[in-house]
């Protein structure tokens, strides 16, 4: 039998992050203009974007797992439409910014 840990139960207020697209690029570091591929200017050709809180809170409305072996596995949950792994969703505001934090400065 398979016992899961899930962080979030149905129903629980939580945080996402996301990635924020660079407005001028779309992520791709450059864009083609005049017959010129040119270096994006906005975010000079970092394509990573940036991650942020999502604005408000979310609701957990459905758990998924996925698992080969039955020894490892995913979980993903669906928040409010969005669907996100366990690491992108935090139970506080506090917890997802500390990680975006991280994040940002890893890239």
């Amino acid at each position: 039998m398979l016992n899961i840990n899930n962080k979030f139960e149905i129903g629980q207020e939580v945080y996402l992050i996301e990635k924020k697209q660079c407005p001028v690029c779309n992520d791709k570091g450059s864009f083609y203009h005049n017959g010129y591929y040119i270096e994006c200017p906005k975010c000079k050709a970092n394509s990573n974007g940036q991650y942020i809180v999502a604005e408000g809170t979310y609701k957990i409305t459905g758990i998924r797992t996925n698992t080969q072996d039955g020894i490892d596995f995913s979980i993903r949950y669906n928040a409010s439409g969005k669907k996100r792994p366990e690491n992108r969703i935090f139970a506080t505001k506090k917890e997802a910014e500390e990680c975006c934090k991280a994040l940002n400065l890893s890239y």
